[in-house]
C-alpha cells in the first residue's frame, strides 16, 4: 500500500481508539455524580 492508504488505514484506527477512550467516560453512571440524593431506578 502507498502512504496515503496507510495513513488513512492509521488515521481511521486511531480514530476508533479515541473515540472508545471517550465513550468509557461518557458510559460512567454521571447522574450519580450530578444529583448523588437521588436513587435511579433499577
Amino acid at each position: 500500500p502507498d502512504y496515503q492508504s496507510a495513513h488513512a488505514a492509521w488515521k481511521a484506527k486511531a480514530q476508533a481508539s479515541v473515540d472508545n477512550a471517550h465513550m468509557r467516560y461518557f458510559v460512567v453512571h454521571l447522574h450519580r455524580l450530578l444529583d448523588p440524593e437521588t436513587k435511579a431506578a433499577g
